[in-house]
């Protein structure tokens, strides 16, 4: 199908005062509509005195989605317009960009003669993107002490790619989501219990789901989950291992999409939520992690985007984002400077599968990395291969990867006074599996 489209219609004065649709086809995997349009809007004179210029014709534009929907009316002051899923023109409306047939709109406000409009739209195809972002935030909206609007502009300031609002029990929030200059909102919700915590992520653009979060049994607990899952929310249980508000649920017997295994600046609890989650995968489970700042307020220890979520998403669209995150294509990070982090088997990387019949290839690169970072590749049969970042930079280790190893992943940890190493890095699985 045409990523470019040119469309070129030519109008008289009766069609002026009239409005019209152009229709489009958007294919699949589109990024963005791009809209640009042309026509003769001002007629120059030859006179002796010089050449005076009038307005001989005003066409004004817009777009229509592939639900009817007008997204956006510019009138005659653009010459291009663009709709994103987290960004658009002023005047139209950031949102997902689903395939179908979408329209130009053009209003023939003022057609003197044969009047000619080129229209030209561009639909670029989705690519892969490192974003990163912060996946656990609040607002005045509960215990915060930032308007939404001012934990955005914090966001956008911080160089973040998105970031999750989570206020507890409460989706207030999600309605003051509005111009984030270009920074992913994902509506969310913080589900707040004396049992435990767990962050609801709204990927398909609802901006709440209507569940009681008061939970007095494991089983009230469970239903809530399944009623969330079920209305389209992903579930992450949020800081598990924390000394002060533990997950004491436990964990089996209901349905749970990602841990949080990395809360503000790591701590025991944190440290205790990775063992923790290390020794599920070596008995085969398969369930990512994310991290996110639990930011409040300016505090010591505690910033937007302190860790940051580092995620390979097919656009910035919410949808894309939530999908990556609970595919495991992610990996953590203690700031959005870094460091970042690549590992691959045989070609595959975080939360991909590797089917190996022989040793394959495994390479792990650290970027933004520091001299002396201590990089530690675990397996899933207690294998641990440990290496020092010799430079400030990116640096490549390969290795040979074993068909049994179940899975491969990265920590690093930087060295901040003799004897303390901090956790900087942590990713998400290379899974493994003998053909």
């Amino acid at each position: 199908m045409q990523r470019e489209l040119s469309i070129t219609r030519t109008f008289g004065p009766e069609d002026q005062g009239r409005y019209l649709r152009l229709p489009f086809d958007v294919p699949p995997d589109t990024d963005r509509v791009d809209v640009a349009y042309a026509y003769a809007r001002y007629v120059t004179e030859e006179r002796p005195e010089g050449h005076p210029r009038r307005e001989a014709a005003i066409v004004d534009l817009g777009i229509y989605d592939e639900s009817g929907r007008l997204r956006g009316w510019s009138g005659s002051e653009r010459a291009s317009v663009a709709i994103s899923a987290s960004s658009a023109t002023p005047g139209y409306t950031a949102g997902p960009v689903r395939a179908g047939r979408w329209a130009v709109a053009l209003g023939l406000y003022k057609v003197r003669g044969a009047l000619e409009v080129r229209v030209t739209i561009r639909l670029p195809e989705k690519r892969e993107l490192l974003l990163a972002g912060d996946l656990h935030v609040h607002t005045v909206n509960s215990d915060g002490r930032l308007q939404t609007s001012e934990v955005a502009e914090l966001a956008h300031s911080s160089g973040l790619d998105f970031v999750a609002f989570t206020d507890h029990n409460s989706t207030r929030q999600n309605d003051e989501i509005t111009g984030l200059g270009g920074v992913t909102a994902i509506p969310g919700m913080e589900y707040t219990n004396y049992r435990g915590h767990a962050n609801l992520y709204f990927p398909a653009g609802h901006q709440r789901c209507d569940i009681d979060p008061f939970s007095n049994s494991f089983e009230e607990m469970r239903d809530t989950m399944a009623a969330a899952r079920a209305a389209g929310a992903v579930v992450s249980l949020n800081h598990p291992f924390n000394a002060q508000c533990p997950w004491a649920f436990g964990f089996e017997g209901f349905a749970f999409d990602m841990v949080e295994a990395w809360n503000g600046t790591a701590d025991p609890g944190d440290a205790r939520t990775i063992a923790w989650w290390h020794g599920q995968l070596c008995h085969g489970m398969r369930m990512p992690v994310v991290g996110g700042s639990d930011f409040h307020r300016h505090e010591p220890l505690r910033a937007l985007g302190t860790p940051a979520t580092f995620v390979r998403a097919a656009s910035r669209a919410v949808t894309d984002i939530v999908s990556a995150l609970v595919a495991g294509r992610s990996f953590l990070a203690f700031s959005r400077a870094g460091p970042q982090m690549d590992l691959r088997v045989d070609g595959k990387g975080f939360g991909e599968i590797a089917t190996l019949s022989v040793p394959g290839e495994g390479a792990a690169v650290i970027h933004a990395a520091g001299a002396g970072d201590r990089v530690r590749l675990l397996d899933g049969r207690g294998g641990v291969k440990e290496w020092d970042v010799p430079w400030d930079g990116e640096h490549e280790t390969r290795f040979a990867a074993d068909p049994g190893a179940l899975f491969y992943r990265l920590e690093v940890r930087r060295r901040i006074i003799p004897g303390v190493e901090l956790l900087v890095g942590l990713s998400n699985p290379v899974y493994v599996q003998p053909s």
